[in-house]
């Protein structure tokens, strides 16, 4: 892609803190191949900000009982903490947070203590309340402890002074290690639980047994990768070498894909002018995964649709005023695993029993004028290739399956399983 924007005519530059070599000398080469000219502009100021005395390195697992919590709480928290706990899994993350709630009530910490909560499978209004709330505690200097997901890793700027963390590949790592004495003058700890069991299922394990090995003999260099750009590249390089990347595409079977990539984007320049042809279906070429976009409903009104789909074989649903304003804030996005050549797993979240029938129910624009949207639902089985067909077309969200998105004592926990 980079190539084709250099034959239009495009200037480009690439800027990252966390580059791994061989996808340097990739760009690099590719430029040379082209007869495209390119300079490499190496960083060597320092950013304002603080320092991290101490990473500590735990080979076990990050504990989410209550005598575990309380334990590593000890350890980190003072008076007036601003701790971050990031987890790598939105599960983990919410049986923690539950346990602090807990100790909060029982008064090991702090009733003054904020808590809170921050993963990417909540609604887009719940999550965007809460960067807000993390950004007025900040600006007052409040106590905090924020329970998180790999949200964190970028776009949040909150001077946190102590992290906990499960390990996860190396550049996330250095993006969460990023989170902590953001402000000059400042001081930082972390805490790394090197357990890979926290991992599987979400990163490679081959990348993630390298990783540990990087981060266990390099601890005072991960204080470091946080603001000095050339410590972070060099741990990059120990862990992202050619051999595990040629070993990681291999494994994924993404040959294929990486091919039809290429081919696309070299041929991409000599075919602007050209009408492109009127497929019914979109191909994501650049991701192996799909997000799964689902509107969340009360169980009132997915009961209603559902009576709906019984009776007719179609519901409409007519959202104006303020309904309409919180469309988008009441959407929740669900990422799933697609590997080449397989079918996707079906979330349970989104699949609906109708009538002994296991179904999708997909919700498409029907209707538009000012201040009112008319969509209506239809119900699908529930299949892979039904669930392709939908995710790949234009426009359409699922209805999210309402016993999915989990609240406790009127606080939304999001979909968690």
């Amino acid at each position: 892609h980079i190539g084709c924007l250099l034959d239009l005519g495009a200037q480009v530059v690439v800027m990252t803190a966390t580059m791994p070599p061989p996808l340097e000398e990739e760009l690099l080469s590719r430029c040379e191949e082209l007869g495209h000219s390119y300079k490499v502009v190496n960083s060597a100021d320092l950013p304002s900000r603080g320092r991290i005395k101490e990473v500590c390195i735990k080979d076990e697992n990050l504990p989410a009982s209550r005598e575990g919590l309380c334990q590593v709480l000890k350890e980190v928290i003072n008076e007036k903490p601003r701790l971050l706990i990031v987890t790598n899994k939105v599960s983990k993350a919410v049986a923690i947070y539950r346990q602090l709630i807990a100790l909060r009530r029982e008064g090991h910490l702090s009733k003054e203590v904020n808590v809170l909560l921050l993963h990417s499978r909540l609604r887009r209004a719940e999550r965007e309340h809460r960067e807000g709330l993390l950004e007025k505690v900040g600006q007052r200097d409040e106590p905090l402890v924020l329970v998180a997901t790999q949200v964190i890793e970028a776009g949040l700027d909150y001077d946190f002074r102590a992290l906990i963390t499960e390990l996860s590949p190396i550049d996330s790592l250095i993006q969460r290690v990023g989170r902590v004495a953001r402000r000059q003058g400042t001081e930082g700890l972390v805490v790394i639980f090197t357990d890979e069991g926290a991992s599987r299922g979400v990163y490679p394990d081959e990348l993630m047994k390298i990783s540990r090995k990087v981060v266990e003999r390099n601890r005072e260099l991960i204080a470091r990768a946080a603001y000095e750009v050339s410590i972070s590249s060099q741990l990059l390089g120990q862990v992202y070498t050619h051999e595990l990347v040629n070993h990681l595409i291999e494994r994924a079977r993404i040959e294929r894909v990486v091919r039809k990539i290429r081919e696309f984007a070299e041929k991409i320049s000599t075919q602007l002018a050209h009408a492109r042809l009127n497929t019914a279906v979109r191909q994501h070429l650049l991701r192996l995964g799909l997000e799964v976009k689902c509107y969340v409903l009360s169980q009132g009104e997915v009961k209603q649709i559902l009576k709906e789909l019984l009776d007719t074989g179609e519901a409409t649903l007519s959202l104006s005023g303020e309904r309409l304003m919180k469309l988008r804030g009441n959407i929740v996005s669900l990422s799933i695993a697609r590997m080449p050549g397989a079918p996707p797993e079906i979330p349970a979240a989104v699949v609906h029993e109708l009538k002994g029938r296991r179904v999708i129910i997909v919700l498409e624009v029907i209707g538009k004028d000012r201040g009112r949207l008319a969509l209506r639902a239809r119900a699908y089985d529930a299949m892979p290739d039904k669930l392709v067909r939908y995710l790949t077309s234009e426009g359409p969200l699922l209805l999210l399956n309402p016993s999915y998105y989990e609240e406790e004592n009127g606080v939304e926990l999001g979909v968690v399983r």
